[in-house]
């Protein structure tokens, strides 16, 4: 097989992989679908109000990131689970620090809204 069709075939699996991830992340976890409706509905309000394009790039952007943050979160619970299935002081700890990192994600969003809903109100 030439190096450009093995090239393309990678591509190919890569993107099959990220179609399964995201059929996995969507099917078997409810908060990232609850999250994913939420940001859709902020988003139909958000025409509705007929608010600038600014706000919509923020609320898309962190709408994205907390949505990430809770993939990554999911993918370090599940892989920590399967290596130590028992408890453990330092699995703990990293699961902790990715619960942080959605926490972080969240404040964020949350901060973008209100910057948002503050300069429609003025």
């Amino acid at each position: 097989m030439s190096p450009h069709r093995q090239k393309n075939r990678s591509l190919v699996i890569r993107i099959i992989n990220m179609v399964n991830g995201m059929q996995i992340v969507i099917g078997e976890q409810r908060k990232l679908y609850v999250g994913a409706i939420f940001s859709l509905l902020v988003l139909i309000v958000m025409i509705y109000l007929r608010l600038p394009v600014g706000a919509y790039i923020g609320v898309v952007i962190a709408s994205t990131v907390v949505l990430v943050a809770e993939t990554v979160n999911t993918a370090i619970e599940e892989l920590c689970d399967k290596v130590q299935p028992d408890y453990d002081p330092m699995i703990k700890k990293v699961k902790d620090t990715a619960a942080a990192a959605v926490g972080i994600a969240l404040i964020g969003a949350a901060a973008v809204g209100g910057l948002i809903v503050f300069g429609f109100i003025l």
